[in-house]
């Protein structure tokens, strides 16, 4: 196992890595896998991946799932990465490329954190899985949970769309709709987590949804095949809530023997919100998606 320990984001309080956690008890913050990584490079070459399964599983070096039968999947990751020469011509843009999250296993990236959210519950023996969610990350949990064999109990604003319902419902999850706003989704499962001996995976409630979402980094690099295109790089991520972001940064040097970081620091992040980057292409104001 190429983890090390569990670390507070904030205050660096250590945690053992084969126990159950949910977020630091010193400081309330969230808590982030630690790896060995030069152990984990002197396991997992460039040369290898090509080979590999094309899931997100292809990186399990950097992953910390120990046992391969838990590692569950429904097709997550290694989705395709496309060069847009007509939006980038438009754009200004020589070099522009969409990466397709859509075809996911659940239609979205929710597939990969909550692919990691609920393998990990299943090494550590996890029986029972919460959420709070109106949407995408909802329909994940409930696909990954009946892939596990494991109970998935899903809290919605009432006025959640019909599909998403009926998306959770129909793979088993156990769907409460609540009155009121995500966030009193979100203190419902807080209240009745002990008692019900539930797993809390919520967003940055839990160490390893971040750890899926991070293979969308890994798998640029390689689609990439390892050098970013001329130039500093930017990564322009529709998102609504900006917090979600912490989730998405590429080191290469991280991945695979350790190689060339000169270019770590050349990559930009620009955090744009859904409808205003539709907007912002519409108006031809192209600031955002400028290194």
């Amino acid at each position: 196992m190429n983890v090390t320990h569990l670390e507070c984001a904030k205050c660096a309080e250590r945690y053992e890595p084969d126990q159950i956690h949910q977020l630091c008890t010193v400081c309330g913050k969230p808590l982030l896998v630690r790896y060995n990584l030069g152990q984990a490079s002197a396991e997992l070459k460039r040369h290898d991946l090509p080979a590999r399964v094309p899931t997100l599983w292809r990186y399990r070096e950097v992953l910390p799932v120990v046992h391969a039968e838990n590692r569950l999947s429904l097709g997550e990751g290694w989705t395709p990465l496309t060069r847009v020469s007509n939006l980038g011509a438009r754009l200004g843009l020589e070099n522009l490329f969409v990466k397709d999250e859509s075809l996911n296993a659940t239609g979205s990236f929710k597939a990969r954190g909550l692919c990691l959210a609920v393998s990990m519950a299943k090494e550590l023996g996890v029986r029972k899985l919460a959420i709070p969610s109106a949407g995408n990350a909802a329909g994940a949990l409930a696909a990954y949970a009946a892939r596990a064999g494991m109970e998935a109990h899903i809290f919605m604003p009432r006025d959640t769309p019909l599909a998403n319902r009926l998306e959770c419902e129909m793979t088993g999850a156990h769907v409460t709709l609540i009155d009121g706003l995500i966030t009193d989704c979100g203190a419902e499962v807080a209240r009745r987590k002990d008692s019900e001996r539930w797993f809390d995976v919520s967003t940055l409630k839990e160490p390893y949804r971040i750890e899926g979402k991070k293979t969308m980094g890994y798998e640029l690099a390689e689609q990439f095949e390892w050098e970013l295109p001329d130039g500093p790089t930017r990564l322009t991520r529709p998102t609504r809530r900006s917090r979600k972001n912490a989730q998405l940064h590429i080191r290469p040097g991280d991945l695979v023997d350790r190689g060339d970081e000169r270019r770590d620091a050349q990559i930009g992040h620009a955090l744009v919100p859904i409808a205003c980057l539709d907007e912002l292409v519409k108006r031809g104001d192209h600031r955002l998606l400028e290194p």
